[in-house]
């Protein structure tokens, strides 16, 4: 199989690559060295060659085992889903089976925009509370910066969040973006502590 005939086959398989790039790929395969002189590659792998080598497409840390056909490895970020074909053949047929690929990154490093707040009843307004060295000695107002909504921020793919214990009445949280709203319609005895699993 010469350039044209991997370009041919790359593009049957709906990956388009450049000349340059179907040189390189055929430079990585255990072709055994240059051409029939010694000199300049040849640029010829045999179809057994070929297969063995492809893994295109697979999500990053993924690949495809030259031996036995098997999918291995270690993802290393999230891939949104992706249908991958898989063809085998020799000189006398060929057969291919089609797969589903998804990969989900862990949810990590969670963190609200407001961490530590202060609810006004009746009011959908919340402010920062502030640390006691930043207080007012002569007011004593313990607000900071004032918000309409708590948004979360994190990394992660298709995450869902729960807490734990329930908001006071009147507030809520998206349990798809995590983001707390509402208007509080009650006072709490003390601070509440929530935590947050996502």
């Amino acid at each position: 199989m010469d350039i044209d005939e991997m370009k041919a086959m790359m593009e049957y398989l709906g990956v388009v690559m450049s000349d340059e790039e179907i040189m390189e790929v055929m430079d990585s395969m255990d072709t055994g060295g240059g051409g029939l002189d010694g000199g300049e590659k040849d640029y010829l792998v045999s179809f057994d060659e070929y297969w063995r080598y492809f893994s295109s497409g697979l999500p990053d840390g993924l690949s495809f085992n030259d031996g036995d056909g098997l999918i291995t490895g270690i993802p290393t970020k999230g891939s949104p889903p992706g249908i991958y074909t898989m063809v085998a053949f020799n000189a006398v047929g060929e057969t291919s089976v089609t797969i589903a690929l998804e990969v989900l990154e862990p949810p990590t490093k969670l963190a609200y925009s407001c961490p530590r707040c202060i609810y006004q009843v009746g009011s959908s307004t919340f402010y920062r509370r502030l640390d006691k060295k930043d207080i007012d000695p002569n007011t004593l107002d313990e607000r900071g910066e004032a918000f309409e909504s708590n948004k979360l921020s994190y990394v992660g793919t298709k995450v869902t969040f729960s807490i734990h214990p329930a908001l006071p009445p009147g507030l809520e949280m998206d349990t798809m973006t995590g983001e707390i709203t509402g208007t509080p319609t009650q006072t709490t005895v003390t601070g509440q502590s929530a935590k947050v699993k996502a």
